[in-house]
């Protein structure tokens, strides 16, 4: 399996960011020094205090250490853009991109950089909103000027949101990486133990298949034994012969609860009806076992007795199937009736209520009704020889109800049998079966001296049954980490190209419109003639003038008449430079109109 990758060594990470803040340092002192005569010792000394300061705070306070660098940065672009220093320089903005990303790889936290960007953003546009007001520029010059500040904003939003935001997600993607690979690494160590604990359930099963199964099965042979047993003359062979049967039952009993609790390591205790001691709860003859009177062998249909009499026949019914294919499976195909006419014909008095088919005995519901009937039936031998016992097997829409009571045993024998209780091993496997399949189980005393097994048994597929399970937490959670990963990564891309985009927009939005409004009609400038009152020509004249600074006019141009204020106006908004318009006042009057040819 693919290792985990390890965490760098404890002096790795800060070595590497010493590294990185003294290139920083060194590019910003390059790029002030390197494009001037006497370089800005003032300004140089103040961005590399700010870098040292965010430096230091970076990973004990990342945002603080944020926030002061990018107030560096935002001072010396704005003092560049009013001219208190000479140029703009970008190294405080890589600075800013780089604390802004280790914030995002540090902190999960979301409002403290969204709230520095907006204070930096604010900040800058009331500085140019105030300057404008201060220093009483023209709207269109300031209208101009705003696109730069918008340009400011933009390289404030991109240099800081979209770093921080990528850091975010590579943060997340790491959570993720290593949390799926740390999972499985656990399920690689608990592969081991998960083959141990299923060896450990495959032989609880098989102890509960044998249980049920070998159990059910020498009951009934010590049953039929114990009968031959009592009908045999005295002193005869026959009956020395099936005392010696009940004898070896008996024996092999013992020798399975042995080999039952080998197979149950996890078993904190016996039944009570499971472990009886040889004598009280071996079924023989006379006033221990079966009384003197005989067998009330009812069929399994209709309770009646039959005539009392045993052959070899009735022996081999009740003896162990050979033919099974597992100890732990019930014979193929046998329900509930067949069990119950196994074991009448094995000598028990024991009579089938039955309204509706059997279920299969096939299918779960029916092979959990067969070891319901199967369980309480050996107990009731074991427990309650010469009982009558009866089983109700009631058919119904979407389950099967079963009960199997006794009427405990005979007065005489009450004494010295075993306590009978309903939480033993067999009865507590009956019932994890039982509720496993979403049905109900009880047992108990009745009234007097009677015992009952009673269960509801769900049909497959019906409502009430077992619940497929659903997706484990591990992989929803693992799920869920996933996909706030990718949406941080698209809001990495997304929210940084929308705000640049939107930026752009407004800003060659704002320039076109400037732009627009600064064209003089070519048949509109042909109307004015020299003398024209001023006052008429400025009704047609467009909403802003173009700025004289930006026309450099052919040496063979006219020159303006001197005296007069003359305003430039653009034939045709285009790219490049087209021809402008001048237009001269002195005294309110017209006094010269020229369509100039500009230079680059």
């Amino acid at each position: 399996m693919r290792e985990i990758r390890k965490e760098p060594r404890g002096w790795t990470r800060p070595a590497f960011e010493a590294v990185l803040w003294a290139l920083l340092g060194a590019l910003i002192v390059i790029e002030l020094s390197g494009v001037r005569d006497r370089p800005p010792v003032l300004e140089t000394c103040l961005l590399l205090a700010a870098l040292a300061v965010a430096a230091a705070l970076s990973r004990p306070l990342p945002f603080v250490s944020l926030g002061v660098m990018l107030s560096g940065a935002v001072l010396q672009t704005s003092a560049s853009g009013f001219l208190v220093v000479e140029t703009t320089v970008i190294a405080p903005w890589l600075a800013v991109a780089v604390l802004a990303l280790l914030t995002g790889l540090r902190s999960e936290r979301v409002r403290p950089v969204v709230a520095m960007v907006v204070v930096a953003c604010s900040f800058t546009l009331v500085l140019h909103l105030s300057a404008g007001l201060v220093f009483g520029a023209d709207v269109r010059a300031f209208l101009s000027d705003s696109v730069d500040w918008l340009g400011v904003v933009l390289v404030i939003a991109l240099s800081t949101l979209a770093p921080w935001l990528f850091g975010r997600y590579q943060r997340l993607r790491r959570r993720v990486w290593r949390g799926g690979w740390e999972i499985a690494e656990r399920m690689e160590r608990t592969r081991a133990a998960e083959a141990d604990r299923a060896r450990l359930r495959e032989r609880a099963r098989i102890a509960t298949r044998m249980h049920d199964s070998l159990g059910h099965d020498l009951a009934l042979i010590a049953v039929r034994a114990a009968a031959l047993e009592m009908t045999a003359p005295e002193d005869s062979e026959q009956g020395r012969a099936a005392g010696e049967l009940r004898t070896a039952a008996h024996e092999a009993n013992l020798r399975l609860r042995e080999i039952i609790g080998v197979l149950r390591e996890d078993d904190d205790g016996g039944d009570g009806r499971d472990e009886a001691a040889s004598g009280p709860g071996v079924v023989g003859p006379g006033p221990g076992g079966l009384n003197a009177g005989g067998f009330d062998a009812g069929t399994p249909t209709t309770g009646e007795p039959n005539a009392g009499e045993f052959g070899t026949g009735a022996l081999n019914a009740g003896a162990p199937n050979a033919s099974a294919p597992d100890a732990g499976d019930s014979v193929a195909g046998e329900s509930a009736t067949v069990l119950v006419q196994r074991a009448a014909d094995a000598g028990m008095r024991v009579r089938l209520l039955r309204e509706g088919p059997d279920p299969d005995p096939s299918a779960p519901g029916g092979g959990a009704v067969h070891r319901v009937v199967q369980e309480a039936l050996t107990n009731a031998a074991k427990y309650a020889p010469g009982a009558e016992v009866t089983v109700r097997v009631v058919r119904e829409a979407d389950r099967t109800r079963v009960s199997v009571s006794d009427t405990g045993p005979p007065e005489a024998v009450r004494t010295v049998l075993p306590a009978r209780s309903g939480d033993g091993s067999g009865l507590a496997g009956l019932r994890s079966l039982v509720e496993g399949l979403g049905g109900s189980f009880a047992a108990g005393r009745e009234e007097g001296a009677g015992f009952a097994v009673r269960a509801t048994v769900p049909d497959p597929g019906a409502e009430g049954g077992a619940e497929e399970p659903g997706e484990s937490e591990t992989r929803r959670a693992h799920g869920e980490a996933r996909a706030r990963a990718r949406r941080r990564l698209v809001a990495a891309v997304a929210v940084p190209a929308a705000l640049g985009l939107g930026l752009v927009a407004v800003g060659f939005g704002l320039l076109s419109w400037v732009g627009t409004n600064t064209v003089l009609p070519a048949e509109r400038y042909e109307r004015l003639s020299v003398g024209d009152d001023r006052e008429r020509v400025e009704e047609v004249l467009p909403r802003f003038s173009y700025p004289e600074g930006s026309v450099s006019a052919r040496a063979s141009e006219p020159s303006a008449p001197p005296g007069a204020q003359c305003l430039f106006y653009l034939s045709r908004y285009e790219n490049g430079l087209p021809p402008v318009y001048r237009l001269c006042f002195e005294g309110g009057v017209l006094v010269a109109k020229d369509e100039i040819q500009r230079t680059d």
